[in-house]
């Protein structure tokens, strides 16, 4: 298990090296403009520790995305808000909300995304980049746990050609943790609705 783990991160990195050489030189969050709807989404959560097992819980809902804070005539940002229902697993019934804030920052000169989450007191930040030509984020970050200690996460997206559809994978693990175990793997599946 901890070699597959150390090969999926020794993976990222290459394939993150790879796709820095697809960027666009001077990119803008309306290169992003393939989010802006409505979608569909299932997650699915999984105990690491436990491969090939039944997820712990999962999720249903919608991901609504959709420019927002204009600068000079222009929308600076992509905000992705999502409703998701728990419909399985051992927070059945749960409701919660969760909104990403997208945006480039040419000081990070990646991609960044926060997040906040009705269910968690606390805020995940990360950068990512896109590489157009494979249709992929890659995406690095951390979520705030309590006493200082932190969530690091990995994330993949791959989209279909059209930008209709994706497949997100995030691994996670915590700042006490060696960095070939992993708490919690994530799936997701999207599918753009027709708005």
């Amino acid at each position: 298990m901890k070699k597959l783990i150390l090969a999926l991160l020794v993976a990222f990195v290459a394939i993150n090296i790879q796709a820095q050489d697809n960027i666009k030189k001077n990119p803008v969050v309306q290169d992003l403009d393939f989010l802006i709807g409505t979608w569909e989404v299932e997650f699915d959560w999984y105990d690491t520790h436990k491969p090939g097992s039944e997820p712990v819980f999962s999720e249903k809902g919608t991901m609504v995305c959709y420019y927002d804070l204009d600068y000079r005539g222009t929308k600076k940002f992509i905000f992705c808000k999502f409703s998701l229902h728990t419909d399985s697993g051992r927070l059945k019934g749960r409701y919660r909300e969760t909104l990403e804030v997208i945006q480039w920052s040419k000081f990070s000169n990646a991609f960044e995304k926060t997040g906040v989450f009705s269910n968690w007191p606390a805020t995940g930040t990360g950068t990512f980049i896109f590489d157009p030509i494979k249709r992929t984020f890659y995406y690095e970050g951390e979520l705030g746990v309590q006493d200082g200690m932190v969530e690091k996460m990995v994330e993949t997206y791959q989209f279909n050609e059209d930008y209709t559809a994706f497949e997100k994978r995030n691994i996670a693990n915590f700042s006490d943790m060696p960095i070939t175990e992993f708490n919690l793997t994530m799936t997701c599946k999207a599918k753009k609705a027709n708005d």
